[in-house]
């Protein structure tokens, strides 16, 4: 099986357990109490995804079905909105993935602040990919999703940094904003 047939591909495979039956014989390790249990979904999608993020690290990305099938695993199943990014290097290598907020089931407030601090003082990254889920499932960018990029876009430019993208997340698939020809990746004059 590719990689990058997702985790689609793991579930449906014949030789697999499907994700409820599959937690009954994975077990997980609380490193609080030292005990063992039966791994929770949660559980898995996290092993997952962070399976999925040693392939997406290994390399520059120039593979969006790669950094979309991570995020999937990352917060496409998450009843609230999440809002990160993913921050680079200036040879599009994957520094580190940050997770900025936490919101409700319809929102996430992103200050450009705090995304100043994570962008210079916490990773000092050249380029982000910028990424929130819609526990929704609706893949359609919203006009309050269009005009936080545009917050975040107008002051990383003039200090040097590239907003590659904002992509919206479900459990099912993603959506990039620049594939949608979404105009806010350019600073306001």
């Amino acid at each position: 099986m590719s990689l990058f047939e997702g985790i689609e591909g793991v579930w449906g495979s014949d030789d697999v357990a499907a994700p409820d039956d599959l937690a009954v014989h994975l077990m997980a390790y609380d490193n609080n109490t030292g005990e063992s249990h039966p791994a929770t979904r949660r559980e898995i999608l996290d092993a997952a995804a962070e399976i999925m993020l040693r392939h997406v690290s290994a390399e520059p990305l120039r593979d969006i079905t790669a950094v979309f099938d991570y995020l999937k695993l990352h917060i496409g199943t998450r009843e609230e909105e999440h809002f990160g990014m993913l921050m680079l290097n200036l040879h599009h290598e994957l520094i580190d993935v940050h997770d900025i907020h936490t919101g409700t089931v319809d929102q996430a407030v992103v200050h450009s602040r705090e995304v100043m601090k994570a962008v210079l003082v916490d990773h000092n990254a050249t380029g982000v990919i910028l990424f929130h889920n819609h526990p929704s499932g609706n893949l359609q960018p919203s006009g309050a999703d269009v005009q936080m990029t545009q917050r975040i876009v107008d002051p990383l430019h003039p200090i040097g940094v590239t907003v590659f993208d904002h992509i919206i997340v479900t459990s099912a698939d993603c959506t990039s904003l620049r594939k949608l020809g979404r105009r806010c990746f350019q600073p306001k004059r």
